[in-house]
């Protein structure tokens, strides 16, 4: 498979994903705990999947303080969804959600607020 920015290489994934918790599950949608204001772009908004505990679902909407994702059988607050991620662990990568809107995979890295907790393992 060949991306806009070169070829993809055997062997190499995302060292870096964006996961939020669910903070809410009503008729038809899990809200997110991240929106605009931390960089997630408005854009991607009913352009983009993100992985959930069952699956690749629709970002229906991105809010400034939150976002909505399609909902899935058993979702409940806490669970986590990755925005972008690491192709082995069933996620888009951070250049697959940005082809999507004709930007390049660093921008979404580069948009996080600072305020965003960062995790190192």
């Amino acid at each position: 498979m060949r991306s806009q920015d070169g070829p993809e290489l055997e062997g190499i994934d995302a060292v870096a994903a964006l996961v939020a918790p669910v903070t809410e599950v009503g008729s038809g949608a899990a809200t997110i705990d991240i929106g605009s204001v931390d960089g997630v772009f408005s854009s991607w908004a009913g352009r983009i999947e993100v992985a959930t505990p069952a699956g690749r679902r629709r970002l229906l909407d991105v809010a400034p303080f939150s976002s909505r994702v399609e909902v899935w059988p058993g979702a409940a607050p806490g669970d986590e969804v990755t925005i972008f991620g690491a192709r082995a662990a069933g996620a888009p990568t951070s250049t697959d959600q940005a082809e999507l809107i004709d930007t390049v995979g660093e921008e979404p890295l580069l948009r996080l607020s600072p305020l965003i907790p960062r995790v190192y393992v």
